[in-house]
């Protein structure tokens, strides 16, 4: 099938083969959405997360959306996957990502298989070999019983 080039107001332009296509992120696995509102939503929210993440200057290569409504993306400067889940604000994940960039040393980053912001306030990393995921919380306070 030919590429496609989504507009930021969600709609999807066929692109020919022939033509160049700008080096944009690819978003895969909206196809598989049940009916065609899930498959807009998909493209959507997909575009928003570009957007956002450009903003904050994380450059995406994929963004891969789950037939559930899940989503994930892959940095363009490694195969580094980031999951964000169902349900996330793309602005409050990638400012949670940004702040992980900025606390791991280069030599702990280029450890790291995948990062996982599908949980509130969180950010679970998984390296290379590790048999147990390190979580870091963006959170200034720790929750008490009863305070909440």
């Amino acid at each position: 099938t030919d590429p496609h080039v989504l507009a930021e107001d969600g709609i999807l332009y066929a692109v020919p083969a022939a033509a160049v296509v700008p080096d944009l992120p690819w978003v895969t696995g909206w196809q598989q959405a049940a009916s065609r509102g899930a498959r807009i939503d998909l493209l959507r929210r997909a575009v928003a997360l570009v957007v956002e993440a450009e903003k904050v200057g994380v450059r995406l290569s994929q963004v891969d959306c789950g037939h559930d409504g899940t989503m994930s993306a892959y940095l363009d400067s490694r195969k580094l996957e980031i999951i964000f889940g169902r349900v996330f604000e793309p602005a409050e994940s990638l400012a949670r990502l940004k702040l992980l960039f900025e606390h791991l040393s280069s030599k702990q980053l280029a450890a790291v298989r995948y990062i996982d912001l599908s949980f509130a306030g969180r950010a679970v990393v998984r390296a290379s070999g590790d048999k147990a995921a390190a979580v870091l919380s963006a959170r200034g306070r720790r929750w008490e019983a009863g305070r909440g």
